[in-house]
């Protein structure tokens, strides 16, 4: 098992351009098997037809839970478990935690065997994190859980136990297991527990004593983390309807107790629906998913109906309303919008100098594009008079000398959205950076009528089979001569009559481009955003903040913009990614460069993305037969048999 504490540090920084995906996981004992049946059919639908299989920890910037909700946060975020893998673990684990009971009537005893939890967390820890069992690591994605000092547990103010380091309110370090037991510490369920740190020890009890849905303390713990940053998706899950089962023992030292616990229990719909108004003005960011009908005769306890669980959660994701949520989760985590600011979320209202400040920003932005458009000659009349709407607003919003934040900021969205029409506009429909120009496909210079007709239908089969070859990029290679260029512009005139020509590129020896490997990716994404809505608008949204010209630099950084993106949409069916003559757009020493980082991360691209290089076979094509088997490779002048015998 990969152990995700042992990961570069410097993978932890969520890209500032992208928009904060935040989890929270209330406390709901063995019902939290819904939360995770929940959260496969949104990664399902995720991955559709990528190939894909998206971790939680891949996806999400920071993960809070509480209670038993708290156990699958570390699950998920610390551990780096798989949802498959979750559910699998989480249902050993509760089977042996809420297995054996202790007898009530013993006084100091509560429900359960807290010696069988600390064994089932450590097992799971054993298996997913050998190396470190503490529970600070570096990992993309920020943990936290929700205790509470039992010294102080009145006070209904959670204590947070973090993977990661935080400005302020930082309890010490302790291990995985140690944060497991006191976020779970319910005085009903089991033994509070005692963590030193600093040479002082505090004892710890449950955070669903006042905490049980750690939302509130999410979106400010995000604030804290990520302060100016954006939100895109709040994603809170629950366990179905609370049921208060507090027993009453025949003992009066817990009468008192039982009077606390039940003025304490919280209704995690109450704190739910007081976040959902803070989000009433930005609709469509903040989303509740909590199964209802089945769940409130379900004890928090019942490992034996995990089935039952799972049946009633698939039944509630199939609701008309929570489809069409569902739908909307997903849009935000491949999107990733730059939808709300986290001081906005975090309940900070942005003062009138904040706002002007941002306005200031946008202006900057508003310049970059309008000096594109100069240096580029292209500033058609219709969009000189967009840019002039916006530099009114602009000029609207500096001139505010009210309080009205919102009003302000709402102006301020209007420039957004004018923003992105121009980048869209100009930058992917009128910019083209030099050195990504090549030649259009030609009909006229197609294959003669009756002839490669088996070898073209053997490249068409090979890129409708992408659901069983895990081969992304055919490369076609053979001498001068042999017909390459013709094979390229046939399949291009085929792929563009159907709508699945994703990109082509064509290149010849007469026009050689020395530096045209250094555009081929940005050239590709460019044309990508032209035959996908959903590429375009996450292309325009990494433009409204990264100049183009960033996308020049590295190959890494342009095989990584890529991978971004396309995990950001979604395609039905195959797009044909087409390079002909790819021994003409660059030297050696850059091609190599090229092959190699783009090889490196090839398989994390969606498998129905199909890649068609065709080339002379140079030496790059020699060293890439050697050192890249996952790669399928047609050599014209040495044609397989087999080819022809499947026909």
């Amino acid at each position: 098992m990969e152990d995700i504490s042992m990961l570069d540090a410097e993978t932890a920084a969520p890209d500032p351009q992208r928009g904060l995906l935040l989890l929270s996981l209330d406390g709901g004992g063995v019902r939290g098997v819904s939360q995770l049946v929940m959260l496969k059919e949104i990664l399902q639908r995720l991955d559709y037809n990528t190939g894909s299989r998206t971790k939680p920890c891949d996806i999400f910037d920071m993960i809070g839970g509480s209670g038993m909700g708290g156990v699958l946060a570390l699950f998920l975020g610390r551990l780096g478990l798989s949802i498959d893998d979750a559910l699998l673990e989480y249902a050993t684990f509760v089977s042996t935690a809420f297995d054996t009971k202790r007898n009530p009537l013993s006084v100091g005893a509560n429900k359960f065997s807290t010696k069988n939890f600390e064994q089932g967390i450590k097992d799971v820890i054993a298996k997913y994190s050998p190396v470190n069992p503490n529970l600070a690591c570096d990992a993309k994605c920020r943990t936290f859980v929700c205790a509470m000092s039992k010294a102080n547990f009145t006070a209904k103010i959670p204590r947070l136990f973090r993977t990661y380091s935080a400005p302020k309110f930082q309890l010490p370090d302790c291990e995985i297991w140690e944060a497991a037991r006191a976020t779970s510490a319910s005085p009903i369920l089991f033994d509070d527990i005692k963590i030193t740190g600093h040479s002082v020890s505090e004892t710890y009890i449950g955070s669903d004593m006042g905490s049980n849905n750690p939302i509130t303390t999410l979106l400010d713990e995000c604030n804290l983390v990520y302060p100016g940053r954006h939100v895109a998706c709040v994603l809170s899950l629950g366990t179905g309807p609370q049921m208060l089962n507090i027993p009453n023992t025949i003992l009066s030292t817990y009468a008192t107790l039982n009077n606390t616990l039940q003025k304490m229990s919280t209704d995690c719909e109450q704190t739910a629906e007081s976040i959902a108004k803070r989000f009433r003005e930005i609709p469509r960011v903040y989303f509740r998913l909590n199964a209802t009908q089945g769940m409130e005769v379900i004890d928090e306890a019942a490992w034996n109906k995990i089935a039952d669980i799972v049946s009633h959660t698939e039944q509630y994701v199939r609701h008309a309303k929570v489809d069409v949520d569902l739908d909307d989760v997903v849009r935000c985590l491949r999107e990733r919008p730059l939808a709300i600011s986290t001081g906005v979320i975090g309940g900070a209202i942005a003062s009138t100098s904040q706002s002007i400040s941002q306005g200031a920003e946008y202006a900057g932005v508003l310049r970059r594009c309008v000096d594109d458009m100069k240096a580029a000659s292209r500033l058609p009349l219709e969009l000189t008079r967009k840019i002039d709407d916006v530099l009114l607003s602009l000029q609207d919003v500096s001139s505010q000398n009210s309080d009205n934040s919102k009003l302000i900021m709402a102006r301020l969205e209007e420039v957004r959205k004018l923003l992105a029409t121009l980048y869209e506009t100009v930058i992917l429909n009128n910019i083209r950076i030099d050195g990504l120009q090549s030649m259009d496909f030609d009909p006229d210079k197609v294959c003669f009528p009756g002839t490669r007709d088996l070898l073209l239908k053997y490249i068409r089969s090979w890129v409708d089979d992408y659901d069983n070859s895990g081969k992304r990029l055919l490369w076609v290679y053979g001498d001068a001569g042999c017909g390459k260029s013709a094979i390229a512009h046939s399949l291009a005139s085929f792929y563009t009559a159907f709508g699945r020509l994703g990109s082509g590129s064509f290149f010849e020896s007469q026009n050689p481009k020395a530096d045209a490997i250094y555009s081929l990716l940005p050239k590709i994404s460019l044309d990508l955003a032209e035959c996908n809505d959903e590429w375009k608008a996450a292309l325009v949204s990494v433009l409204m903040t990264q100049p183009i010209r960033q996308f020049l630099s590295s190959f890494p950084f342009q095989i990584q913009k890529l991978i971004d993106l396309s995990r950001r949409v979604s395609f039905v069916g195959p797009l044909v990614i087409l390079v002909d003559g790819f021994n003409y757009i660059g030297s050696l020493d850059p091609h190599g460069q090229f092959l190699k980082s783009f090889f490196a991360r090839l398989q994390e691209l969606p498998v129905n993305l199909r890649f068609i290089f065709l080339s002379q076979p140079d030496d790059d094509l020699v060293r890439a037969r050697g050192r890249y088997p996952d790669i399928n490779f047609l050599d014209l002048m040495n044609i397989p048999s087999f080819i022809f015998q499947n026909a």
